[in-house]
């Protein structure tokens, strides 16, 4: 709450995210990097996040407005973190938004969105997932961390 308006403030979602802050107003609308976010609010989901996609609205998230404990966020961690059925123990995922953009690594994938175009770079070895890790996301990796590690095991890097 600031200045007598509620927001929604979300860094942590990933890539896809919103970047700044938008009111919680049904309809709020926000155009943000070379993304389009719009706010609604509904009976089923509360609040429903979407992202303008290829002429339509695809939704992100649903959430209330309802108090979230400590422990509601242990559990969900929990989950994400060791679960076999979760895509963070099952694929590598580094994701930074620029001025103009984002860039996002998924396994060996690198995407680096711009307003005029989308470059996408497959990593083939070691060496350039390294530097890719150092270079865009300033990660300097453990060196007991290998890229056959990065993409087919669960390890912390």
């Amino acid at each position: 709450h600031l200045a007598g308006q509620t927001w929604l403030a979300d860094t942590g979602f990933g890539a896809q995210g919103i970047r700044e802050p938008l009111p919680l107003i049904d309809g709020a609308t926000s155009t943000q990097g070379l993304a389009q976010y719009r706010l609604t609010a509904g009976a089923r989901w509360g609040w429903l996040l979407e992202q303008a996609h290829q002429g339509a609205w695809r939704s992100l998230y649903g959430f209330t407005l309802e108090p979230f404990y400590p422990s509601d966020y242990a559990v969900m961690n929990h989950y994400h973190s060791t679960s076999p059925a979760s895509p963070f123990t099952q694929h590598r995922m580094l994701a930074i938004h620029t001025p103009t953009g984002r860039i996002a690594l998924y396994d060996n994938e690198l995407k680096i969105y711009a307003p005029e175009q989308t470059t996408i770079r497959l990593i083939k070895d070691e060496a350039e997932f390294r530097e890719v890790v150092a270079t865009y996301f300033a990660v300097e990796l453990s060196p007991d961390v290998s890229f056959t590690d990065a993409l087919d095991k669960n390890v912390d890097l």
